[in-house]
């Protein structure tokens, strides 16, 4: 069974700041390395080695920071955006080189989760789903909605009050807030929208309307940490400090 991993990458950084134009957001330093090498250092843990980044914003300084460090032993294959093609676009692209994969892992890169990748392997293989969607219990904005039986439902955006429901899950429904760590089966591309640009969250919906199984796996007991702003990132440094 061939797992490969794809790092999104591409985004801009805009909400760092002055870090983000400089920086990369993976290539942020958190507690002795980037949040790129702990992504990979869970690749390695779970028997990964074939990994995807798409790139856009500062594109040449990944691809020069690997380079140095010999790919850190891993197959890397970089692709590269121009424009920027959001989340769901950027899997799109990529897919010529996650078509041989059984397992595909999608782990945002501006993120750093001790959630190992071996649990969400498992996950996927045992529920037979079409997507396993990590998720956790989080006051936010924006979350995914699922019915009784764990599928993937909808969409709702509380500070917007917009708010997408998909078949007739009525009242029963729970909310979750999304980690951006997610594994798919390759028959996910059949669901991919027809444009260049848009987010993966509306192929999520997409395949869900045709009765796909996407299920959640809640990993609230794991430690999750967004660092797309400077104020996230300290929280992050200081978690990692006392680690």
């Amino acid at each position: 069974m061939k797992v490969k991993l794809m790092i999104l990458a591409a985004g801009l950084g805009t909400r760092l700041g002055e870090i983000g134009k400089t920086t990369p957001k993976c290539l942020l330093e958190v507690g002795g390395k980037t949040l790129l090498e702990h992504i990979l250092v869970k690749a390695r843990t779970a028997g990964i080695n074939q990994v995807v980044i798409n790139t856009h914003h500062l594109a040449q300084k990944i691809s020069d920071f690997l380079a140095e460090n010999k790919n850190f032993g891993f197959e890397i294959d970089f692709s590269n955006e121009d424009p920027i093609l959001e989340t769901g676009g950027g899997i799109k692209k990529a897919q010529e080189f996650l078509n041989d994969a059984d397992i595909i892992i999608v782990h945002n890169g501006d993120i750093y989760s001790d959630f190992e990748f071996q649990p969400l392997i498992d996950f996927h293989l045992q529920k037979k789903c079409l997507v396993s969607l990590c998720v956790f219990k989080k006051d936010s904005d924006r979350s995914l909605v699922f019915d009784t039986d764990h599928n993937l439902c909808g969409w709702s955006n509380k500070s917007s009050g917009q708010q997408k429901i998909i078949g007739a899950a009525g009242v029963n429904v729970i909310n979750f807030g999304f980690t951006g760590i997610y594994a798919f089966s390759p028959k996910f591309f059949n669901y991919m929208l027809a444009e260049e640009k848009f987010s993966v969250i509306d192929v999520f919906l997409n395949a869900a309307k045709s009765n796909e199984e996407l299920k959640y796996l809640e990993i609230s007991d794991f430690n999750w940490y967004d660092a797309g702003t400077p104020e996230k990132l300290e929280l992050l440094r200081q978690f990692l400090s006392k680690q």
